[in-house]
């Protein structure tokens, strides 16, 4: 990553295993197998049940907090400046109460226009642009070494 932390090439995707066994079934695989990166996200609706999968993880001893890679995306700015309630991933649960005032910020109508450029039904897209912003509120939390790196 960009802070010279070394990030698992592999890792289990967690998109449409909303069962919880099978879920657990597949997360308990993966550590065994020696993944440690797990990609979700709010939308897949499967978050808890991974939360509390490694929460038990932890607890037995079985693998480290800081080995695990958790990669999951955070709703944007320009949802809430198009009127659509959006609340952003976070780390500790303080934070979730205050998650909806975490963007103090506007994008710039420029910044605007490059997400109307996104057609249609594109899941994916490089907004790397948006890294740069003077405001960009998340470097705050890589700061306070709550998060691994912020890509």
């Amino acid at each position: 990553m960009s802070n010279g932390v070394n990030f698992p090439l592999f890792g289990l995707g967690t998109w449409l295993a909303k069962d919880a066994n099978q879920l657990r079934g597949g997360l308990e695989a993966a550590i065994d197998a020696g993944y440690r990166y797990i990609d979700t996200a709010q939308l897949y609706g499967n978050e808890h049940i991974i939360g509390e999968f490694l929460e038990e993880k932890y607890k037995a001893g079985t693998v480290k907090r800081s080995d695990i890679f958790i990669t999951s995306k955070i709703l944007l700015r320009q949802m809430i400046q198009r009127g659509i309630s959006t609340i952003p991933k976070s780390v500790t649960p303080a934070r979730i109460q205050e998650n909806i005032n975490i963007f103090d910020f506007e994008l710039t109508p420029e910044e605007m226009a490059k997400f109307d450029e996104v057609k249609p039904h594109v899941r994916i897209f490089l907004m790397t642009y948006a890294l740069k912003h003077p405001w960009y509120p998340f470097e705050k939390v890589e700061d306070e070494n709550k998060v691994k790196d912020i890509l």
